[in-house]
């Protein structure tokens, strides 16, 4: 899974949300999000904040 990685910690309990939106898969396609429930199942995070390439 990649993508860009948002972070959401209002959710009223015990651990953060976070979603990974990434592009579309076929040209014209819709872009594709995932939310993950908590950081414990995220294993490596690259910063890909100075690739052009990795705009959202």
């Amino acid at each position: 899974l990649a993508g860009t990685l948002h972070s959401y910690s209002n959710t009223g309990h015990s651990h953060a949300h976070y979603e990974v939106v990434s592009d579309p898969v076929q040209q014209g396609g819709q872009m594709v999000s995932e939310t993950i429930h908590g950081a414990g199942r995220i294993n490596q995070i690259e910063d890909a904040s100075n690739d052009p390439a990795a705009v959202e």
